[in-house]
């Protein structure tokens, strides 16, 4: 199926405004919750795991468990809506830079969530308890009480992120990911180092996480498509096919491309 005549530009064009639209008009951004809630669950399993290896199967749970959707808008598959807060400062329409004291507070963030049946305040709170007495976010308490005033300052405060980074995608791109985990597995084995094997499984667990999300696009967009108008069936059917292909295997088009970028870098 030629991508380019199931989205023309005059399709594309209808659904980017749909589609902003959808956006500008939500008024929760849960997700975020959701994934710490779900690490919050699993964690005790991998107690005794290599951090790395710990780290790489919370994000396969998540990746399992945390609710999906395809809006009826949508030309590819995949959200950055879970990875933030409705308050972060880039996309909350009530931001000022006069308010703004940083993201110092480790478990503030908890505190923008809205109760309703879904999300209690217990169920809130039982979560951020839990994060704010684990070693990390007690060790950076410990740096705000040294620096005091100093880290509510704009110019000056510490942010809890691991850094921002542009990550090279050429490879996943041409040889998808069954062509790294070949590269991986065998770097693996060409080693005894104990701290280097554990960081090629976790590589390995964080890879196929990635052909587990979208996997599970995949089905949502098989379901969606079983009930859709024929103009839609054919889009999400032209999105499951991409799925069951990127970023597994290498993109082709344009197209896949994109949708294997997203996966990769959602």
């Amino acid at each position: 199926m030629d991508w380019k005549s199931v989205f023309t530009k005059e399709v594309l064009d209808e659904k980017a405004i749909t589609l902003f639209q959808e956006q500008r008009d939500l008024k929760r951004l849960d997700g975020w919750f959701l994934i710490k809630e779900i690490q919050m669950n699993n964690e005790v399993f991998f107690e005794s795991e290599h951090p790395e290896v710990a780290t790489a199967k919370l994000l396969e749970k998540v990746v399992e468990q945390l609710p999906l959707y395809i809006s009826d808008h949508s030309v590819f598959a995949g959200t950055q809506n879970d990875a933030f807060a409705k308050t972060y400062a880039l996309i909350n329409p009530a931001f000022t830079i006069e308010t703004f004291e940083g993201y110092c507070d480790p478990v503030a963030v908890f505190d923008d969530i809205e109760p309703d049946d879904s999300f209690t305040k217990e169920r809130i709170d039982k979560v951020k308890t839990y994060y704010a007495n684990t070693p990390f976010v007690t060790e950076l308490k410990d740096v705000y009480e040294k620096t005091g005033i100093e880290t509510k300052e704009v110019a000056y405060f510490v942010e809890q992120v691991t850094g921002h980074v542009i990550a090279d995608f050429r490879d996943i791109l041409r040889k998808g990911v069954i062509g790294k985990l070949e590269e991986i597995k065998l770097k693996k084995q060409n080693t005894t180092d104990y701290d280097r094997l554990n960081v090629y499984e976790a590589m390995i667990i964080a890879l196929n996480c990635a052909v587990k999300l979208a996997s599970r696009y995949a089905d949502i967009a098989s379901e969606m498509a079983m009930h859709a108008a024929p103009k839609r069936k054919a889009e999400l059917l032209l999105l499951e096919n991409t799925l069951r292909k990127v970023p597994m295997q290498g993109a082709d088009n344009l197209y896949e491309a994109i949708q294997s970028y997203i996966i990769c870098g959602r």
